[in-house]
């Protein structure tokens, strides 16, 4: 949505071949965007519609789950959780837990079968170069150790699954959303096992 009608025309034309709203016939050499065809079919689009109708319910399932798997984790010694500003603007597929140490982070994943989340792959920014590559371009550091401070934070962090089970994430242990509670109470079990033995 925008109030812009130059923004409005730039972004059809994206979506559509470089093509201005509302036209008629052929428009070779007039276009001034290089749109790349993301028009939705209607295929596409009945099951989006479909899609749609179920999203209200597995939003609020996935809160519901995450919020039964942070109650059966309790208070762990030695682990904090995220605090997100917005919990009712979140999704839920994630549970971030944060450790005092790298090190006891690195412990606790391997004994779940996961990883730190600065270990999970391409989701931080040391792994992504268009990240980096628009940082430089900005004249911003742009490699991987500029940011010690997040760096730190990403080391001793595990992502906990509610919903999205992918260690390219971090998220290689947890829950599911279709996780009965005795699931749940194992998989709390389980974690704070793991959290018990690193951090003494």
């Amino acid at each position: 949505m925008t109030n812009s009608r130059e923004l409005y025309e730039r972004a059809f034309a994206f979506h559509d071949q470089g093509h201005t709203p509302h036209r008629a016939g052929v428009e070779i050499g007039h276009r001034k965007t290089l749109g790349l065809n993301f028009r939705m079919n209607e295929l596409t689009a009945a099951i989006a519609l479909a899609q749609l109708r179920k999203l209200d319910r597995l939003v609020a399932t996935l809160r519901d789950k995450k919020r039964r798997f942070r109650e059966a984790l309790g208070d762990v010694p030695g682990v904090r959780y995220r605090t997100l500003p917005d919990p009712d603007g979140e999704c839920a597929t994630l549970l971030a837990v944060l450790f005092e140490s790298a090190d006891q982070a690195a412990e606790v994943a391997a004994r779940l079968n996961t990883t730190t989340v600065a270990q999970s792959g391409w989701h931080v920014y040391g792994n992504m170069e268009h990240v980096l590559e628009f940082l430089k371009d900005h004249g911003r550091p742009h490699e991987k150790g500029s940011y010690p401070r997040t760096d730190d934070i990403l080391a001793r962090a595990i992502n906990l699954s509610v919903g999205v089970v992918d260690r390219g994430i971090g998220a290689g242990f947890g829950i599911n959303v279709n996780s009965t509670e005795d699931e749940i109470r194992h998989a709390a079990s389980t974690f704070r096992d793991a959290a018990a033995a690193a951090v003494q």
